[in-house]
């Protein structure tokens, strides 16, 4: 089984070859931009938000599971347009066997996207040190404070979420391919990663290879506008969290490697029943809240209507 940093137990071991697959999305033009990617749902959750639409994936009462070999014959026969896999969740980090499908994917020539609510940074630390994975999306519900606590509805690591934020914008600083240095720096300064594990070999995969002038890893952070724990203040708040990294964050979100995104809240299919009476933002409302982050990260933009 891979040892995980922070104590946490993950769910199944190297034997099991492949974390279970729970749900496949053909394609999509959204959860990746500027490609055409496909959607792998793995199941289990560390957090218990109140709006979350993948309640079955928290705890799925079946053993059903989509056989890799599936996702394989999907992706060679869409080979010539999907160029990309999203991997989430559920939270995917939770999975020992998480870096095996990585590899796996790559293997088989797209590009691996992975989708975190960014409680497990030494993960995190390690799939990017291996060239693992080439985008990661992060979930920014809310100030990292008591409205996080109570949005989780769970324990949570505020500080752990702290340690992914400056991980991320760490390693989208950094020239392609040379993630595993800064990764490494940086977790060393904060006791997240100490010897690398026997995973944490740079992919052989037949993945396609980064051009010359692409540099970094692509980070965006993501927040879902729900009025019980979303305001202006706390999108602002964010785009100043983001923006902490410097005007070298800035330069390189202008190049696509770091974005933040404000979704808007739907309340149909939310874990939490009170949630469901939530009255979401308007489209002005959500253009307001856009106008408010980008006055302090330029490069935030709406996703959704």
């Amino acid at each position: 089984m891979v040892s995980l940093d922070d104590g946490t137990e993950p769910i199944g071991d190297q034997a099991a070859e492949l974390p279970p697959i729970h749900g496949l999305l053909p394609s999509t033009l959204i959860d990746w931009p500027g490609r055409i990617a496909s959607i792998l749902f793995l199941p289990f959750c560390n957090l218990r938000c109140g709006y979350c639409h993948a309640g079955d994936l928290l705890e799925p009462a079946g053993d059903e599971v989509i056989p890799f070999a599936g996702i394989r014959e999907h992706l060679e026969s869409s080979r010539d347009w999907i160029d990309g896999v999203v991997v989430c969740g559920g939270e995917p980090t939770l999975h020992a066997t998480l870096p095996n499908l990585c590899r796996a994917l790559q293997d088989l020539g797209v590009g691996v996207k992975l989708d975190s609510n960014g409680t497990r940074p030494d993960v995190l630390a390690q799939l990017i040190a291996s060239g693992l994975v080439d985008a990661v999306s992060m979930d920014l519900k809310t100030t990292l404070d008591a409205r996080m606590v109570k949005l989780a509805g769970t324990d949570v690591d505020l500080e752990a979420i702290e340690r992914s934020i400056d991980l991320l914008l760490d390693a989208a600083h950094l020239p392609a391919g040379d993630h595993t240095d800064g990764c490494q720096q940086r977790s060393h300064g904060t006791g997240d990663v100490g010897a690398r594990p026997a995973w944490s070999e740079p992919s052989r995969g037949a993945g396609p290879e980064p051009s010359a002038a692409q540099a970094g890893l692509e980070v965006e952070f993501r927040t879902t506008c729900c009025p019980a724990c979303v305001d202006r203040e706390v999108v602002e708040w964010i785009a100043r969290r983001i923006a902490r990294g410097g005007p070298q964050t800035v330069a390189h979100a202008g190049a696509g490697n770091v974005s933040y995104v404000l979704q808007r809240f739907e309340p149909a299919h939310c874990l939490d029943p009170s949630y469901r009476e939530i009255k979401p933002y308007s489209i002005g409302e959500m253009e307001a809240l856009l106008e408010a982050a980008r006055r302090i990260y330029p490069h935030t933009r709406l996703r959704g209507g």
